[in-house]
Order: C-alpha cells, then sequence, then structure tokens
C-alpha cells in the first residue's frame, strides 16, 4: 500500500500548515448543534394574561387569614387532665433508668502542694503625737505628796447679778445646755474619802481629761501609794494590715500539705521601734529605742502596775503584741493614744468574726524584742488561757475609777457614766477580758510610747513588727517536717533548727519572723508651751448716733481659759482671764488647780502663770436673736498669736467644754466619801472597780 504523503515536514508540517483550519472547522459545528438544540425547546404554554392572573391569585391566597378556620378545625381540640398530668409528674424518677458509668459530681481532691513562706507585710500609715503632762507613777520611795498641803481658799464672793444680767450672762450662744453627751472614760470611785480639808470637783463637759488611780489616800504620816509626775511622751501609732496578712497565709497554706489552722494564721508577737534625730543636711541614724518588751518593762513604773489604763481603742483592733498598754495619764482626754483609722470602743465598725480564739499569753521570759508575754497557740498541748484584761483593780477602801461609761445627758453631765461601784474596791482587782474572739478586721492597732525624747529635738519613727513563723513554731508539737516545704523555705528552716536553743519543747530563739520597717513617720517635737481655750465673748454696748449708726462704747471683751504644766508641782495650773484685743495671757493671782489624782481642789498663792500668747482680735457678743427679755448673743471668736509664733483661731463653740472645763464654770462640790460622777469622754470604755457613775451626794 502506498504511504501517505503529508508533504513537507511530514505530518507535524501537515498540521503546522492547516491547524487553522480545523479550528473553523469544530467553531462552526458547534454553533450549528446549538442553534439545532435551541429549536427543539418546549415553549410555554401560557399567555402573558394568564400569568398575571396566576400571581394575582397566590397573592391573595397568602394575604388571606385563615386562622379561624383552622382554631375551629376538630384536630386541633385538646382535652388535657390536669390532675393526672400533675400525679404522673409527682413520681419518684427511677435512678436506673438514668445511671451513668462515671458520677457527675465526684469528690473533689485537694492539690497537694508543698508549703512555702508567706509575704509579710509592714505595718503601715505611722501617726504620732506628742504629750508633756502628769502621769500616776509608784511611791517607791514613799514620799509625802507636796500638794496635800496645799488647800483651798475657797470660791470668791460674787455679787448677785439682776434677773435681766443674768438672762443675758445665759443667752451666750454656748450657754449651759449646748454640750451633748458622748460616750466617756468616767467614774471615779472612792476617791476623796480623806479629802476632808478641801473641795471635790467633778466636770461637767463632754469629755474626761483624767482617770482615777488606786487607792491614794493619805492619812496622817502615811505616805500615799502614787504620786503625778510629768512625762514628756511621743505616741507613735500605726496599723497592722491583719486582714490582708490574713488572706496571705490562707492562700499560702490552705491546700498545703499539714495545714493547721491554729499555726497557719498570723501571731504577732513584738514590734521594734526605731528613732532617728532629723537634723538639717545629715542622712537618718535610725537606732532601735524599744519594744514589746521595753514596753511592758515600763508599765511597772506606773500605778497601774501590768496592763496599764483602761483600753480606749475598740478590743477587736488590739493585738497583745503590738499594741501596747496605756500609761495611766491624768487630766487628758485619751483620743491621742488611738489611731484615727481605728474606731474607739463602742464604735465598731462591722467585721467578719473567726471561730477559733486568740492565742494565749506564754509568761516565759525571752529576751531582746521579745516580750515576756508572748501570744502561743499551744503551750505543752494545754487548752485556752485568758487574754489581757482592760479592768483596774481597786485598792483597800477606795476602788479604782473604772474609765467609761455611755452618753450622758445634753447639758453635759457625766451622770451615766463610769465603771463598777467602790463597794466593791477593797476586794479585787480588775477582771479584765475573756478569751478574746479573734475577729479578722481589716487593721490592728499598734502602739507604743517613747519616754525618751527631749525637748528641742526633732524625731521620726518607723515600727517592725515579728511574727510567728509557721514553718518554724515556737511550741515543737506544731512543727512541720523538713520535706513538707519548698525547697527556699526548707533551707531557710534547716538552717534555723540547726542553731536553735529548745527549753522544755519550745523554742526560744528562732520561732519568729520580721518584716520590713514601715515607712518613716512625720517630723515630730515635744512643745512646752500653754494650752489655750475660747470663753464666752461679754455682750457689746452700742450707742446710736444721730445718723442712726451704731457705735462701740467700750472695746470688745471675752474670756480665755490657759492651762501650763508646772514642771515642779506637777499639774495642770489653769488661769480665767477676761482680754481684750491686744492682752497677754498672763497674770500673777491666787489659781486654783485639781489635784490630778485625789481630784480635789487646791489653791497656788501669788503664782505667776508667765503665758506668751497674745490675743489679737476677736468676735462675738453680738446679738443674732432672741427676744427683748431672753437676747441671744453671738459665741466668742479670738484669734491669738501662740508662744511659737503662729496663728491660732479659736471659737466657743468647739471649746466650750474644754473652757468650763479648766475655768471651773459651773463645778460642783461632792460629798465626803462619795465617788466622782462618770465624765464623759473619748470613747473610753473600763472595766475596771470604780464607784458608781453620777453618785457623790453625802450620806445624811
Amino acid at each position: 500500500m502506498k504511504k501517505l504523503d503529508f508533504g513537507e515536514g511530514g505530518f507535524q508540517g501537515f498540521l503546522t500548515r492547516h491547524v487553522e483550519k480545523g479550528v473553523l472547522i469544530c467553531t462552526i459545528l458547534v454553533a450549528l448543534f446549538l442553534l439545532y438544540s435551541g429549536y427543539g425547546i418546549d415553549t410555554y404554554a401560557d399567555a402573558p394574561d394568564d400569568l398575571i392572573a396566576k400571581g394575582k391569585r397566590a397573592n391573595d391566597h397568602i394575604e388571606t387569614d385563615s386562622w379561624a378556620n383552622v382554631a375551629e378545625a376538630d384536630d386541633r381540640a385538646v382535652e388535657a387532665n390536669y390532675e393526672q398530668e400533675e400525679r404522673l409528674g409527682s413520681l419518684s424518677t427511677q435512678p436506673h433508668q438514668y445511671s451513668f458509668g462515671k458520677s457527675l459530681s465526684p469528690p473533689l481532691t485537694k492539690p497537694i502542694v508543698k508549703r512555702g513562706d508567706p509575704e509579710i507585710y509592714a505595718p503601715v500609715d505611722v501617726q504620732i503625737a506628742d504629750f508633756i503632762g502628769p502621769v500616776d507613777i509608784v511611791n517607791e520611795r514613799r514620799v509625802s505628796d507636796p500638794l496635800r498641803e496645799l488647800e483651798w481658799q475657797g470660791a470668791p464672793t460674787k455679787k448677785k447679778k439682776s434677773s435681766r444680767n443674768q438672762r443675758d450672762s445665759e443667752s451666750s450662744g454656748a450657754g449651759e445646755e449646748s454640750g451633748a453627751g458622748e460616750e466617756g472614760m468616767g467614774g471615779f470611785g472612792g476617791l476623796l474619802a480623806a479629802a476632808g480639808d478641801s473641795k471635790s470637783w467633778r466636770r461637767r463637759g463632754q469629755y474626761a481629761p483624767g482617770r482615777g488611780a488606786t487607792n491614794n489616800t493619805q492619812d496622817g504620816d502615811e505616805a500615799p501609794s502614787s504620786l503625778p509626775k510629768t512625762a514628756r511622751v511621743i505616741v507613735i501609732t500605726a496599723l497592722v494590715p491583719y486582714e490582708k496578712q490574713f488572706n496571705e497565709f490562707k492562700s499560702k497554706f490552705e491546700n498545703a500539705i499539714a495545714y493547721e489552722p491554729r499555726r497557719d494564721r498570723p501571731k504577732y508577737l513584738s514590734l521594734v521601734v526605731q528613732r532617728t534625730e532629723v537634723i538639717e543636711g545629715e542622712a537618718p541614724d535610725w537606732k532601735v529605742i524599744g519594744s514589746a518588751n521595753t514596753a511592758n518593762k515600763q508599765m511597772k513604773m506606773f500605778a497601774t502596775t501590768g496592763y496599764g489604763a483602761p483600753e480606749v481603742a475598740d478590743e477587736q483592733h488590739v493585738l497583745t503584741g503590738t499594741t501596747m498598754p496605756i500609761p495611766p495619764f491624768l487630766m487628758r482626754d485619751y483620743k491621742f493614744v488611738n489611731h484615727p483609722k481605728i474606731p474607739f470602743r463602742g464604735q465598731r465598725s462591722e467585721e467578719s468574726e473567726d471561730d477559733t480564739t486568740e492565742s494565749p499569753e506564754d509568761p516565759m521570759e525571752s529576751e531582746g524584742d521579745i516580750p515576756s508575754e508572748i501570744p502561743s497557740s499551744r503551750n505543752g498541748g494545754g487548752g485556752l488561757d485568758g487574754g489581757r484584761g482592760d479592768g483596774l483593780g481597786g485598792n483597800n477602801s477606795g476602788g479604782a475609777g473604772g474609765m467609761g461609761g455611755e452618753a450622758g445627758d445634753g447639758e453635759g453631765m457625766g451622770d451615766e457614766s463610769g465603771g463598777m461601784g467602790g463597794m466593791m474596791g477593797g476586794m479585787m482587782g480588775g477582771m479584765g477580758n475573756p478569751v478574746t474572739q479573734s475577729v479578722i478586721t481589716e487593721f490592728k492597732l499598734v502602739r507604743y510610747f517613747d519616754f525618751t525624747a527631749r525637748l528641742g529635738h526633732k524625731y521620726q519613727y518607723r515600727i517592725q513588727l515579728l511574727l510567728e513563723d509557721p514553718n518554724n513554731p515556737k511550741d515543737m508539737e506544731l512543727d512541720v517536717n523538713l520535706r513538707m516545704l519548698e525547697v527556699e523555705a526548707g533551707n531557710r528552716v534547716a538552717a534555723l533548727r540547726a542553731k536553735e536553743e529548745v527549753a522544755d519543747s519550745q523554742r526560744t530563739n528562732s520561732y519568729f519572723r520580721r518584716t520590713e520597717f514601715s515607712e518613716p513617720s512625720g517630723v515630730v517635737w515635744l512643745t512646752h508651751s500653754e494650752r489655750f481655750y475660747a470663753g464666752p465673748a461679754e455682750k457689746m454696748a452700742f450707742a446710736s448716733s444721730s445718723a442712726k449708726a451704731e457705735v462701740l462704747t467700750k472695746a470688745p471683751k471675752g474670756k480665755v481659759a490657759g492651762v501650763k504644766i508646772d514642771l515642779v508641782q506637777n499639774v495642770d495650773v489653769p488661769v480665767d482671764l477676761s482680754l481684750n484685743p491686744g492682752d497677754v495671757l498672763a497674770v500673777t493671782d491666787d489659781l486654783d488647780f485639781v489635784h490630778p489624782i485625789s481630784l480635789s481642789v487646791k489653791t497656788l498663792k501669788k503664782y505667776e502663770f508667765k503665758g506668751e500668747t497674745v490675743l489679737v482680735d476677736m468676735f462675738g457678743g453680738y446679738q443674732v436673736g432672741g427676744t427683748t427679755r431672753e437676747p441671744l448673743y453671738s459665741p466668742g471668736e479670738y484669734a491669738l498669736i501662740s508662744p511659737t509664733g503662729g496663728l491660732v483661731i479659736r471659737a466657743e463653740k468647739s471649746d466650750i467644754n474644754d473652757y468650763r472645763f479648766y475655768g471651773f464654770v459651773e463645778d460642783e462640790a461632792v460629798g465626803l466619801g462619795g465617788g466622782m460622777g462618770g465624765f464623759e469622754g473619748g470613747a473610753g470604755a473600763g472595766e475596771g472597780f470604780g464607784d458608781e457613775g453620777g453618785g457623790g451626794d453625802n450620806d445624811e
């Protein structure tokens, strides 16, 4: 057979020369196929008018409401038997019909983690206050009281005022009924049994400036048990972030091995106080000035041995290791010994209580920063002991005055305050609190008294706290095995145990941890200057001119009470003066004062009150209301230059109770042998034995 001849280049050459012809032929064939297929499709049977009619019918069907017909249909009628359904629904479910191979609520297994060291927090918000005044100390040398020889000269004879003048005097803006009673430090019992040669005194006012002491009577040559002594004190207070520390312990130990609630909670043992003298241009030189151990030893020199004056702070904010006892300051309101953020007794805010108790005190002696009374969770496996008491013990014939009580009446009388009565004074000492509930409060009180500060020096303070180490507690029965501790905590505890000292299964030197020191306090210095309080302004005298203008006919005048501490007599010496602008608060006269312990009134003959305060301006004594027969005058307001050169504004409205106190306004004599009436005061509430508040009348 003859072979096909594709010409030059063979078949490939043929394709190259005729490929466009092949593509054209294929395109024509496809077009012809599409045209033929289109002619074979069925056409619409309906005309356009028919399609429009169908669309309208469909739309009408959609818009027509047919629910009424459907609702009335027989197949939609339902008959419900609710009683049967309720009975069937009340049948118990058969558990086996709903069984699962795995429980839906399996018991949770606590994570087992090793114990670490919790972070410990330093105290915060350090506050400072200065105090110069008498304090009640033990008369160890049995010397006589030099103030006993002084007598009261008696009340000065006053001319009887006319009824009109008397009404004018009583109409001052801060008259007799203006002082509102508050909770108080009150009740001084059996203190005046031997004060037959002098007037007895009690204050009518808002705050009690003093407190009763233990038996201080002096019969014949017998020396009193205590004497007033001027003390120069800086009071340092701060806050323990207790709730924050408690939560840190809880988060660290709650899910850890060997969790023990009695051990794994914050236990504050002591505090360390550092002080630096502020000298311009020199770096701070911090030195330790005291601890809880120091404070406990200081209390031995005071007449209220042991626990000091009754606590004024709320008991749930007090810790034995950080809140030092209050020395028996005399003739003062105790507000300055509390921190501004800690409520006073009777002013408690809301707290959450825990079901465990505060640790008892351990009488074991220690050295250094550790006080002689250290809280311990358990002492040799024994039970819990009582906490620190707040009462003052009664002695012999007269019990110590219980500081405190409830609010007085509207006139500022302290008749409703006071502790338990002198009838039990010779029987027993202060009752003290029972075991104190450990309450989780946001803050606890830190308090320390520095008796070594000197006049003319400026100081700053900072505080460190000591907590019992939960991973190396004092009681070895609560020890933690080293294998239960994290590496870092285990190494630390192992090093401590290698050099620890043990006595009767109790560690003595390695069972506590120290916080960092707090931020430094502000600068404080002792000031030895007089205090002054505003009294009423005298009625202003006017004369009308022809132009109907009122003109003063005499210079304005008002009363100011000044107080200075006598460093020789160890008492506050008050003076009540009528001053014109430009006068100096100074006088030489027979001045009455209150004995800070016996509360009897004495007189200093020809006493030179060297005040340096100057009255520069005043306002008050203007009629502001009332009637013609009983006008009301504006209270006094005074601008004074203090001995330090500062401008001080005093107002009768705020000073009225202190003015009446130091000016002996409306004072009353108390019958011999009677207890002092309750003095209202700054949120104090004593629990010692004293005479019943409001007593003091003679038994005839």
